[in-house]
């Protein structure tokens, strides 16, 4: 391998070093770096040149030994790698003018996506942790699926493919993951073909499952429902199907957005950030005026406080607590009526004790834990709360108190925590409609997606709306949809109660009284219409009013 210098077609020397010779049995040649200062006159790179031409020939020389090293160690697959990796940083940095960015190892991806992406996302911390999650679950895939990738670079299509193959998921999750997968490489390997390839897959068709609605009659027993077993539930399903909020917005209400004067209610909806004005229905308005009186309802007060706390501790809670009160109306498949637990009978006080302290002494716990739930019984059956039950104790929580209380209700076999003890239906008899919708035969889903929830009354409210005449335009405002087309879409679910008063009432003469009978009726009633007049007429005259009733009954009664 030699240095040499060329001339270009004007008969000048070009400006730069070149290299020339024969590596593993081929010829090669390539361009180094441009040398410096003073050539020699003769043109030939075996002459010595001035002080700085000679300093650009030793960096001349250590680029074509690198180079060198380079071609021979491509027999080798780390050669060929290194190699490969050495040209695609050029590559981007002569083709988009970046900087070749420092290689990120596959276990500090997650971290490096946090602190790079989402540190400058607008997003919530819920949402922040779900797209961590998602990235920490696609490296822990790679690495045990391709155990010799140690940096993201040399993650490849056929890794996300895999990864992606192996989800068993639905088409909108997919979506999810396939969008953060997207972010991450943009992120931090834009301009690498993984990127490239990721980048052209398509999302899959998103097969929502619509929810079911309830009807007026519906939403009655309900509500009737709830008030014996869960009073916030019941209060929650005033709210959900007399104003279409969703959960959120329900449990984070504030005493400051209900103006009892005008009969509104306005507040900034949490997911379009859009202010919305509402009118309260009698219902909705008596509910709140009940709650308004049992609380101080101060501006900045919830106005379901409970609901408000157990939102932001678990959200899923609430879905269950509906879902209990649905079974007892009579909704629910046999599966999900079986995976209901029955309550514990309940005892007189006497029964209670006596098989506490018998299910206490006959259970193997350590004598300290024995002493521990024997007194927090005692303490909780005088009446007193959990949170007092703790802090005589010195417990960590109420939470610990409510431990020791349930399994002493599995041990002792009798109802001991305050409920209200509603038995659920007996099975027998038709189930009104399945709580949650069948798992697809693909395999897609890996949970059943929910068909009557909180959300089902939030469509139930845009069909009670149009029911009672109000306009669509007034509905998506009120909805905070940007169109028309979303509450067609997404909210209004015809039934045949819907398409009769919405339709079928509303048919002309002519296909309300049937095709072979048009005429004939059309022309008797024309006649009735004209004799009717005639009456009005003679009246105004001063017909004797005997006679104009006999009359009119005997137009109206002409067959």
């Amino acid at each position: 391998m030699q240095l040499r210098l060329k001339r270009g077609r004007n008969g000048k020397l070009v400006q730069r070093w070149y290299a020339e010779g024969t590596v593993n049995g081929r010829r090669c040649s390539t361009a180094l770096n441009k040398w410096d200062g003073e050539p020699p006159a003769s043109g030939n790179a075996s002459d010595y040149g001035d002080w700085a031409f000679e300093q650009s020939r030793a960096v001349a020389n250590a680029k074509m030994r690198q180079w060198e090293d380079d071609l021979r160690g491509e027999k080798t697959v780390e050669g060929r790698k290194q190699t490969e990796a050495r040209l695609a940083k050029s590559t981007l940095a002569v083709k988009y003018g970046v900087k070749p960015k420092k290689a990120i190892s596959l276990e500090s991806t997650p971290e490096v996506f946090e602190q790079q992406v989402l540190t400058n996302l607008r997003a919530n911390a819920r949402g922040k942790g779900v797209y961590l999650a998602i990235v920490q679950r696609f490296v822990g895939f790679v690495r045990g699926h391709a155990p010799r990738i140690q940096t993201l670079e040399e993650v490849k299509p056929e890794e996300v493919e895999a990864f992606l193959a192996s989800l068993t998921l639905s088409n909108r999750t997919w979506n999810y993951y396939l969008f953060v997968l997207k972010m991450l490489f943009k992120a931090l390997l834009e301009y690498s073909p993984t990127y490239e390839w990721i980048r052209g897959i398509k999302m899959r068709d998103d097969e929502t499952i619509s929810r079911e609605l309830f009807g007026p009659a519906e939403i009655i027993e309900i509500i009737g429902t709830a008030a014996r077993i869960d009073p916030l539930i019941k209060s929650m399903v005033v709210i959900a199907s007399c104003t279409g909020l969703r959960l959120k917005d329900i449990c984070l209400l504030q005493w400051a957005s209900v103006d009892f004067a005008q009969n509104l209610i306005t507040l900034k909806t949490h997911k379009t950030k859009g202010e919305v004005i509402l009118g309260m229905w009698a219902t909705l308005a008596e509910e709140l005026r009940t709650l308004a009186d049992n609380s101080p309802h101060l501006p900045n007060e919830f106005v379901l406080p409970e609901a408000a706390a157990q939102y932001k501790r678990n959200p899923d809670t609430l879905l269950d607590r509906l879902k209990r009160v649905l079974l007892v109306c009579g909704y629910g498949d046999a599966q999900e009526t079986t995976g209901m637990k029955a309550l514990p009978p309940c005892l007189n006080e006497a029964e209670t004790r006596t098989a506490v302290a018998t299910a206490i002494s006959e259970c193997d716990w350590t004598e300290h834990r024995k002493t521990t739930a024997q007194t927090c019984f005692d303490r909780y059956a005088e009446g007193k709360p959990l949170q007092e039950v703790a802090a005589e104790l010195g417990l960590r929580s109420k939470g610990t108190v409510c431990d020791y209380l349930t399994q002493l209700e599995t041990l002792s076999g009798c109802a001991i925590i305050r409920r209200s003890l509603i038995p659920l239906r007996s099975g027998k008899g038709e189930s009104k409609g399945a709580l949650n919708a069948d798992l697809p035969e693909d395999g897609g889903r890996a949970k059943r997606a929910s068909l009557r929830g909180w959300h089902s009354f939030r469509g139930s409210f845009v069909v009670s709306a149009i029911r009672a005449g109000v306009k669509m335009e007034v509905i998506s405002k009120i909805m905070g949809s940007k169109t028309v087309e979303i509450i067609y879409k997404h909210y209004i679910k015809i039934d045949s109660d819907f398409m009769h008063e919405a339709f079928t009432s509303k048919a002309p003469a002519h296909a309300r009284l049937g095709i072979a009978n048009t005429t004939a009726n059309s022309r008797l009633e024309d006649t009735r219409s004209m004799r009717l007049r005639a009456i009005e007429k003679e009246i105004q005259s001063g017909l004797d009013p005997r006679q104009t009733a006999e009359r009119i009954l005997d137009v109206l009664g002409n067959k």
